[in-house]
């Protein structure tokens, strides 16, 4: 018998033990297949074992669909003229973007979940204000300081603060509009050297530059635009 621990480690009664000390994650086509195998022998065993790895690819495949509407952010691989005008109208009509999609949601809509075991809709716009604060503010640190250490935030804590769960998403999106369109002023008047200038972050130990951090704050921008979009126009709200 396989049984799942509070932590998700696995425990398991039967004479499939794992060594002494040594921590298993859950592994449900592993355990159905020596829970079937007991019973039915290997070739039905090996049956159920494949069809449930099947769907469970599937349905984590879905998942990263949910979560990453857009895909996963890549470092460009160059960037243009074009491509930072077009990072810095992102930057520029997010607000906008925002306030259409969300403005017109009933607390119970904002209630829910984007995704199974994701944030709620209110926790999503909650989160772009904290974000884009944090990413304004680096910004005017490499430009004011060479090559400054940022310091990063737990964004998983912050978006479980009472304000960030529970708060009016117009506080959010009046903060995103005054933000952005000071964020817009600056780029577009950077000049070539001051795009050069670079901030640290510690989890990465390597300089990224600020044309790079527009590329991903772009990105950012448009990754969680998707994510509402995609519920509402699902839920048809």
């Amino acid at each position: 018998m396989v049984l799942l621990s509070q932590d998700g480690t696995r425990r398991t009664t039967s004479k499939h033990r794992y060594p002494a000390g040594e921590k298993q994650r859950f592994s449900p086509p592993h355990d159905v297949y020596f829970c079937v195998h007991n019973r039915g022998g290997h070739a039905v065993a090996t049956y159920y074992y494949t069809l449930l790895h099947t769907f469970m690819n599937i349905y984590q495949t879905e998942l990263q669909q949910l979560q990453y509407p857009i895909g996963k952010y890549i470092t460009p691989a160059a960037y243009t003229a074009e491509s930072m005008n077009q990072w810095m109208e992102v930057i520029r009509d997010t607000p906008q973007q925002l306030t259409t999609l969300v403005a017109h949601l009933t607390d119970e809509q904002l209630s829910t979940p984007y995704r199974p075991g994701g944030w709620t809709l209110r926790q999503l716009v909650h989160h772009i204000a904290d974000s884009h604060i944090n990413a304004y503010s680096r910004f005017r640190f490499a430009l004011t300081e060479d090559a400054p250490t940022i310091k990063p935030y737990a964004q998983e804590h912050w978006a479980t603060l009472y304000d960030a769960e529970f708060g009016d998403i117009q506080l959010s999106l009046q903060l995103v509009t005054a933000l952005h369109a000071r964020w817009y002023l600056l780029v577009t008047h950077l000049t070539e050297s001051q795009w050069n200038r670079t901030y640290i972050h510690p989890d990465f130990q390597e300089p990224i530059q600020l044309r790079e951090a527009l590329a991903m704050y772009a990105w950012h921008s448009l990754h969680h635009l998707q994510q509402l979009r995609n519920l509402i126009e699902h839920k048809q709200w």
